[in-house]
């Protein structure tokens, strides 16, 4: 398993591939952009994954879905992707439902609670996709709807709370320069930046040792920009030799003597204050009670969280470099033994079993705790400060021109626009600008939209499945930062944007 998987086990881990594995996926509307969507994530693993589609296979669907063939003709859609797409991957199980979405299954909470991530590419009614999220809002199951029209494509995604623990930051830069413990103190000063092995020692010693020069005489970490460039000077005279790699590195990350160790992120700020944590209940989720956790360590310990005890590649002797990172790792250790006694406390405090803890969750959540994300979706369609600024940002014109389209077809059943519609399709874009007056970059694009008479062309199909594939690994991982929430994508300039509605 983990050799058919191991390009992307680099991405997620073992854990990510774990929830991939075990979630189930479900897909309203057989189509070819629903149908690329599914595809990636059937290739990389996703456990199980359902197809709702009562229509049956057309010619016109033979022209643009590559999971269709000639001997499909006539069949039910649901089936015949279902039955191409588990050729991709023995390890996934594939079903198909050749049942409508009427109402009262829409609003049928245990049918889609079986369900790790929704996503819509049918021509759903608009009303349905906003009845179908309120479904799903409180069970905070992700709901993805996807369209495409010609060269053109529009994503949403709607969930009420999605909190992500590991967002892959490009480094982990907590390495306490400003505040070193007593071990990391102690090394510090064994060194000798005189001594002959000079070029032995770890610049994060040399920039500990500098910093100490510093604050003898200035009283104070270097903050301002001349501060930091004077540091940086002194940094570069502590060696008169700067062809010694060590000292090089320790004059280029000068600038991490000016980092604040006590200086929580804005987000995580944000996050440890939320006001759910003043109302922890059993049925609160894990990541509640971390960070009450977290909060509660950030108070015993100076404000300081957990140590990462990720340790940068730099140059040093093999001897050196060994016992710093044993160094980082013990105290990160340390803080992760603290940080399980208070999860351990909050747990029994609110009658859950402290017993069988998530180590490696806790392990997980303490080398992140300055990289937290929370998103907190919205079921608006589209927000009026986003029309103040339809001159300045051309692409939200195509929105616009979505959101309209949506509207058409949700008082025609279903039924996609055509040319002839364009006066009324026009009137709808008044309406939600809330005037008369049309600019022509969109009017040029709702005709665009009604020229293509609801086309799907493989290439933009492929490219938006692509972009859900993406999303929805990222939702079901809890991975990476998701798309927050809303884009499109004009696949005539080859370009996209994003709004959070």
């Amino acid at each position: 398993m983990s050799e058919k998987y191991d390009r992307q086990l680099r991405l997620w881990a073992q854990r990510g591939q774990s929830l991939l594995r075990h979630s189930n996926v479900c897909l309203l509307g057989a189509t070819t952009t629903g149908t690329e969507a599914l595809k990636n994530l059937v290739l990389p693993g996703c456990g199980k994954f359902t197809i709702v589609d009562s229509s049956k296979v057309t010619t016109s669907d033979l022209e643009t879905n590559f999971f269709l063939t000639q001997q499909d003709l006539g069949s039910n859609k649901a089936a015949a992707v279902v039955r191409n797409l588990n050729e991709l991957n023995p390890d996934v199980e594939g079903t198909a439902l050749d049942i409508s979405l009427t109402n009262n299954l829409v609003e049928d909470s245990h049918f889609w609670s079986q369900f790790s991530l929704i996503i819509i590419a049918s021509s759903w009614h608009l009303q349905k996709v906003l009845t179908l999220a309120d479904t799903l809002w409180d069970m905070k199951i992700p709901l993805i709807h996807v369209s495409t029209i010609g060269f053109y494509g529009y994503m949403r995604i709607y969930i009420k709370e999605h909190t992500i623990t590991e967002s892959h930051p490009e480094s982990f830069s907590d390495f306490r320069i400003d505040r070193p413990w007593k071990e990391l103190k102690e090394m510090s000063d064994s060194v000798d930046l005189e001594a002959d092995d000079k070029e032995h020692i770890p610049y994060l010693l040399i920039l500990i040792k500098a910093l100490d020069r510093w604050k003898s005489i200035h009283g104070k970490q270097p903050s301002t920009p001349k501060e930091k460039a004077q540091f940086k000077q002194s940094c570069s005279e502590l060696q008169s030799d700067l062809s010694l790699q060590n000292f090089e590195e320790a004059v280029t990350f000068s600038w991490r003597a000016s980092q604040v160790s006590t200086q929580v992120p804005e987000n995580v700020k944000t996050i440890i204050n939320d006001p759910i944590l003043d109302n922890l209940s059993r049925s609160t989720p894990l990541f509640w009670i971390y960070v009450k956790a977290l909060k509660l360590f950030i108070e015993k310990n100076g404000q300081l969280p957990p140590l990462p005890g990720v340790l940068p590649d730099l140059h040093s002797s093999t001897e050196a470099y060994i016992k710093l990172q044993h160094i980082y790792k013990a105290k990160a250790e340390e803080d992760i033994i603290e940080f399980t006694g208070l999860v351990s406390q909050i747990l029994s405090s609110i009658g859950r079993d402290a017993d069988h803890l998530d180590h490696d969750s806790i392990r997980i959540f303490c080398k992140n705790s300055r990289y937290l994300f929370l998103q907190r979706g919205s079921k608006t369609l589209i927000d009026p400060r986003l029309i103040r600024e339809l001159g300045n940002t051309p692409l939200l014109s195509l929105f616009i021109a979505f959101i309209a389209t949506h509207k058409f077809m949700d008082t025609h059943s279903g039924i996609i626009p055509q040319e002839s519609d364009y006066n009324e399709l026009i009137s709808i874009v008044q309406l939600i600008l809330k005037s008369e007056k049309v600019p022509d970059f969109l009017s040029d694009i709702v005709k665009e939209i009604l020229r293509s008479k609801g086309t799907q062309l493989h290439n933009i199909c492929s490219f938006m499945g692509g972009i859900v594939g993406q999303e929805a690994v990222k939702l079901i991982t809890g991975q990476y930062i998701p798309l927050e929430n809303s884009l499109v994508f004009d696949g005539i300039n080859s370009c996209t944007e994003k709004w959070k509605i």
